[in-house]
């Protein structure tokens, strides 16, 4: 690789990296070439931070970051190798990260994979114990310039993972007091102190959780061995009967304790009451696997099995979805329809949607929130965000407040690892067969949820009752009851009408942004309530998880996230002003039935429509 000019040689053998022909680690700007080997390097620069200083860092044009970013007071290099290469008689996809730790005579740093290895990047202790008080901050810093320019490592803590580590005491010693401590740094903003609580969190649980594996796996050979044994003895002592039924006990634990890891991941609905077979939840785990595994898709109507161009086409795919195409003349004209024709919301209900979020509403969300769901790319899960609540729930709600402040989120809840999930009885050769589910950040969602929590309050006032989807009181056998009742009495209909279901292509991933906005508008939503929801969609982005890896950032300018608690209401929003714009067309819509007029009935995004006389649409 070739930085500013200078050589980084890289040695595979020694697991070092050096720089010829400067007096530091590296010079200062980010080298890219197509779009291969993207290169981050910060120069060992403890001065006093200046804009105008020429050793910081400049990042720019990185997996789509445009805007630069600047770092100072660090002794890191982080770098992103796009293409598969061999490390250790392994092969490592691309998309991984490499963490490059300086050492103290600042002319060579040792390399961690971060994607595969189960870890997170080290701080140097020289560099903690040297310059304490410019170390955290930088880090804060770095750990905030990874989040935004480089992939994250899909590595998380699995249910079973998080389960042990709760129940291990010097892993809670461990968390309570690094959070005690990030409350005592009063130079950190409000975000960054929880940043580095959950990059923190991550690392000790990491560590932790390769201590226990360890020692679980050491005791596990030691009875194996133990057993063993036992078995070439021809005649056994009592006590050794004794020992031999303990060790196979214990044993039995072990194997349980896999059966209910594979059960989980899984996601199996039920397990006997001391079950020890696990072949069927590890059989079922596998097939559960296999199902969200793409190894054929169909590409311009040929079957391909090519890893990369399979990857390539999925990256496309949703990278062109995800593009706007909002049209403001057309939005305008729809919008000049519908004048008038809006119901608005009362002021109580404004002023609620308007009001600072409170830290009891946070205390509700909380739990809500069901556990043993995937977290987002931070990997802190509901679990430990309920184990540790009454030590980090100030700590997240000054952050969330900081972030609708600031206008804008986190790296980390910006950031969503697309999930592809195959829908029911379909074709899973074709990619639209294929549903994308965001995992997302439990904190985010914790402010997601606020505001859900306050829109069910009113929601029902300005939603018609011919949308059954996601209100309170209302339910889809309403939708299914009506069409059934329209066939059983279609002879009180004087004339031969039609129903028309309609399917929207990608309805949820297609609603734009700007038509989102303006519709809380037109609904009467006031300022600040408006600027939220904007906040949920500014230069927000994804990654796809692929087959090994995931795919590069994508900016989602349009669509609203599924598994986001808010984007159900929000959607309703949205489809109701279209129902509003059918309702009132002169096309003469709807069936007469005593008195009563059907024109549209809606269950979400699967929509019905009610024309009266068929023989009129069919010329």
């Amino acid at each position: 690789m070739v930085v500013k000019d200078q050589v980084i040689k890289w040695d595979h053998l020694t697991r070092y990296m050096t720089l010829k022909g400067t007096e530091t680690l590296f010079t200062s700007h980010t080298c890219c070439h197509e779009t291969h080997n993207y290169v981050v390097c910060t120069r060992n620069t403890l001065q006093t931070f200046s804009p105008n200083d020429t050793k910081l860092i400049d990042v720019q044009s990185l997996h789509g970051h445009s805007n630069a970013v600047q770092v100072s007071h660090t002794q890191w290099c982080i770098i992103s190798e796009m293409n598969p290469f061999t490390y250790g008689g392994l092969t490592c996809p691309a998309n991984h990260s490499f963490c490059l730790e300086v050492t103290e005579d600042f002319s060579m740093g040792q390399i961690d994979i971060l994607g595969r290895t189960p870890q997170d990047a080290e701080v140097s202790p020289w560099w903690e114990d040297t310059f304490y008080e410019h170390g955290t901050q930088a880090l804060v810093a770095t750990m905030d310039l990874v989040q935004k320019v480089i992939l994250q490592t899909e590595y998380h803590l699995s249910q079973v993972q998080v389960e042990t580590n709760l129940k291990c005491e010097s892993f809670c010693n461990s968390i309570l007091l690094m959070i005690n401590n990030v409350k005592t740094m009063s130079e950190l903003t409000s975000i960054g102190k929880w940043e580095w609580v959950k990059f923190n969190v991550k690392k000790i649980a990491i560590k932790e959780g390769k201590q226990i594996a360890n020692a679980r796996k050491f005791r596990q050979t030691t009875i194996l061995s133990r057993l063993n044994f036992f078995s070439n003895k021809d005649i056994l002592s009592k006590s050794e009967e004794k020992e031999l039924y303990t060790l196979q006990s214990e044993l039995d634990d072990f194997y349980t304790e896999k059966a209910k890891g594979a059960f989980i991941r899984s996601r199996a609905r039920w397990i006997e009451e001391g079950e020890k077979n696990s072949s069927y939840f590890f059989n079922l785990e596998k097939q559960k696997q296999a199902l969200k595994t793409i190894n054929r898709l169909s590409i311009d109507n040929c079957i391909s099995q090519e890893k990369t161009q399979i990857d390539d086409y999925i990256y496309s795919f949703y990278n062109d979805l995800y593009k706007s195409k909002f049209s403001e003349s057309d939005c305008d004209l729809f919008f000049s329809f519908l004048k008038d024709r809006v119901p608005i919301i009362d002021s109580d209900f404004r002023n609620m949607m308007d009001a600072d979020i409170e830290i009891s509403e946070l205390d509700t969300a909380i739990k809500q929130m069901s556990n043993g769901k995937s977290p987002g790319i931070d990997g802190i899960t509901v679990e430990l965000y309920k184990h540790f609540w009454h030590e980090i729930r100030i700590l997240v709600f000054e952050a969330l407040k900081e972030c609708i402040d600031k206008a804008e989120l986190s790296p980390s809840m910006k950031h969503g690892l697309i999930i592809l999930a195959p829908k029911s009885n379909k074709d899973k050769l074709f990619l639209d067969n294929w549903r994308p589910i965001t995992l997302l950040c439990n904190d985010f969602k914790l402010l997601s949820h606020v505001f859900a929590n306050r829109l069910k309050k009113g929601i029902g006032e300005i939603i018609s009752e011919t949308q059954s989807a996601f209100i309170k009181g209302r339910s889809i056998h309403s939708h299914i009851r009506l069409v059934l009742d329209m066939l059983d009495y279609n002879s009180l209909i004087p004339q031969t009408n039609l129903l028309l279901f309609l399917d929207f292509f990608k309805a949820f991933d297609t609603l734009e942004h700007s038509f989102l906005f303006r519709s809380l508008e037109t609904f009467g939503f006031g300022p600040m309530f408006c600027k939220v929801i904007s906040v949920f969609y500014n230069n927000i982005f994804s990654s796809v998880s692929l087959n090994v890896g995931s795919s590069p950032r994508i900016q989602i300018k349009r669509g609203i996230r599924q598994r986001c608690p808010v984007s159900p209401i929000l959607f309703n929003l949205a489809v109701e002003l279209m129902s509003l714009f059918i309702k009132n067309s002169k096309d003469n819509l709807g069936i007469e039935i005593l008195g009563r007029t059907f024109t549209i009935s809606q269950f979400a995004d699967d929509t019905l429509l009610f024309l009266k006389n068929k023989e009129v649409y069919f010329h």
